[in-house]
């Protein structure tokens, strides 16, 4: 115990109360440095031609720093079109493997066109192409197609999990 029972002329209160203050202020840069690390989310996209039983969403919100992920079984590809539709004039390209990532940056703030281009874009004409919403901060809501990565590691999970609980008690 830090606190004896009965105080006398050998107890330094101050060294106690500053003893208490460095843990508390320890505690407190740990949670900023875990509020640091955590700020940017990867967010995971379900890459595939959508059909009327298993739509894409026509768009969703990330923020700056977030990292957009697309994952899919079959033959596609993924690139930025400039041009807001199938037009693939000036397209820039993502990745042509599983998984393949975007980061975005400050001067995507806006909106983001993805497509497939496969097939000389009959993928994307057949409606494989979403539009990201790049937003400075939180994005306002969270997308049901958007859904963060397994975490890997202890302090991944770690980071993962205190994200989690305090997303569940500040909404």
């Amino acid at each position: 115990s830090l606190l004896p029972n009965t105080f006398d002329d050998n107890v330094d209160i101050h060294s106690i109360t500053m003893s208490f203050q460095r843990k508390q202020l320890l505690l407190l840069c740990l949670v900023a440095a875990i509020a640091a690390v955590v700020q940017a989310a990867d967010v995971t996209i379900s890459w595939f031609i959508p059909s009327t039983v298993n739509p894409l969403p026509e768009s969703t919100t990330v923020s700056v720093g977030d990292t957009i992920t697309f994952q899919w079984n079959f033959a596609h590809n993924v690139y930025i079109h400039p041009s807001g539709d199938c037009n693939d004039r000036d397209a820039v390209f993502v990745g042509d493997t599983s998984p393949s990532s975007y980061t975005t940056m400050a001067s995507d703030v806006g909106t983001l066109t993805f497509a497939c281009d496969v097939a000389a874009g009959a993928h994307c004409n057949a409606g494989q192409i979403i539009n990201v919403t790049v937003v400075e901060g939180d994005p306002p809501t969270t997308s049901p197609t958007m859904m963060p990565t397994e975490c890997e590691g202890f302090f991944a999970c770690l980071i993962a999990a205190i994200v989690n609980f305090f997303q569940r008690i500040f909404g």
